[in-house]
């Protein structure tokens, strides 16, 4: 099993190095182009070198999310193990997520989340949770107001803090699941990244379910082990 992760992670290795080198040449010659010529162009040869240029950029930032998956899966990405407030991580994450804004989307941390630890990398984190609120305020087709909540559960392994995003209105059934749903990584519209959130997830000893909330919509169950020795603030 370790032998065929590896053989995966270098795969992903060799194919970002591959890709890239063709990616930036045409890139750089598309931008030779406007910028040399871009007096002489009409106004659908600018626009159809611009949207070669956009998709060559979509296209690196892809490779961008693909090398770093690769980092990860190898076990050469830095993973930082320090104490990390969730629920203050949480709020920035809701304020910095603006999916579904066009459509009256919004997304708050319910009040009365209690404040506590887990231990980890906090950029990561937020990357990883931002990544994951954007899957299911993407798929909200009208105005809905969205919610993340947070409990925290004893188990035989020790206490967890479960992180709910879902609808408002179905997001405590969703923190009360059993916590069956797989969760499909997979899901189209945002790269790599949410293979990414799995795995960053899953480095700092949690999990992703994905419970069907009302209404058949998507809904997102985080658990994350509680910092050792760290006490609930509040």
């Amino acid at each position: 099993m370790t032998e065929n992760h590896d053989r995966s992670a270098r795969f992903l290795s060799l194919a970002v190095h591959e890709f890239r080198t063709p990616v930036s040449v045409v890139s750089g010659y598309l931008r030779m182009l406007l910028r040399h010529f871009g007096d002489s162009l009409t106004d659908q040869q600018r626009t159809l070198l611009e949207l070669g240029e956009k998709s060559c950029g979509t296209l690196a930032a892809l490779l961008g999310e693909l090398s770093e998956l690769a980092q990860v899966e190898g076990g050469q990405a830095t993973i930082r193990h320090e104490l990390v407030r969730l629920v203050p991580l949480l709020a920035d994450v809701a304020k910095d997520v603006h999916e579904g804004e066009d459509r009256g989307v919004t997304l708050s941390v319910r009040p009365g989340a209690p404040d506590v630890q887990v231990l980890g990398d906090p950029a990561r984190l937020a990357v990883a949770f931002g990544t994951l609120a954007s899957a299911v305020l993407r798929e909200r087709a009208d105005a809905t107001p969205m919610e993340v909540a947070c409990r925290i559960e004893e188990t035989g392994d020790g206490r967890v803090v479960k992180t709910a995003i879902a609808d408002a209105a179905a997001i405590d059934g969703v923190l009360a699941t059993d916590e069956e749903g797989a969760f499909d990584e997979f899901r189209g519209g945002l790269g790599f990244r949410l293979i990414l959130a799995s795995r960053v997830v899953s480095a700092h000893g949690g999990r992703i379910v994905s419970p069907v909330a009302a209404r058949g919509r998507l809904a997102i169950l985080v658990s994350l082990p509680v910092a050792p020795d760290a006490e609930s603030i509040g």
